[in-house]
């Protein structure tokens, strides 16, 4: 039986939708993957995960700046063109070097305020014919429309409120 040896960290970086910087114990990164370079540039070999991550608190916690134990996770947005919001979650391993994952959150920073947008629109819209229809049938209910011809126009625009609103559920369960 032979031994097999361990799988390196590049051939992980490769399998990965996600950035891979594996750094040295005190904090000097030895290999990015592909990822990664795209996410935050070339030229990541050789540089301090402090550096790369422009935090005001240190990744690491001592005065050489090496990395102690630590399992964090923060939100790293680089200046760019194009603004991305990043979560870089930054672990010790076992042989004292460190790993730091980049997933790129824009997609869904982007997606939550679609849905934010979405969920006031639809309120609005929703609100809109109720504020009508509560307003009618309050004025009718106090007996303040006496007239036959008033109650029925009164009626009308209440059942196209409430065919409206039909309409808008309807179009929201499609």
């Amino acid at each position: 039986m032979t031994a097999e040896s361990p799988i390196s960290a590049s051939e992980i970086g490769r399998l990965l939708d996600d950035g891979l910087l594996v750094a040295d114990p005190i904090g000097v990164v030895s290999s990015a993957n592909n990822v990664a370079v795209r996410f935050l540039g070339e030229g990541l070999v050789g540089k301090h995960l402090n550096d790369i991550f422009e935090r005001d608190e240190p990744v690491g916690d001592n005065d050489q700046g090496a990395i102690g134990e630590i399992d964090r996770e923060f939100t790293f947005q680089p200046e760019s063109v194009v603004p991305r919001t990043f979560k870089v979650r930054v672990k010790k391993v076992s042989d004292g070097h460190i790993a730091a994952l980049v997933m790129d959150m824009t997609l869904q920073r982007n997606l939550e305020k679609v849905r934010r947008d979405f969920v006031a629109n639809v309120s609005h819209e929703l609100r809109s014919p109720l504020t009508s229809l509560a307003g009618f049938i309050e004025t009718m209910l106090t007996n303040d429309v006496e007239d036959r011809n008033t109650q029925i126009r009164f009626l009308r625009i209440m059942d196209r409120e409430a065919k409206s609103m039909s309409r808008l559920i309807d179009d929201l369960l499609s």
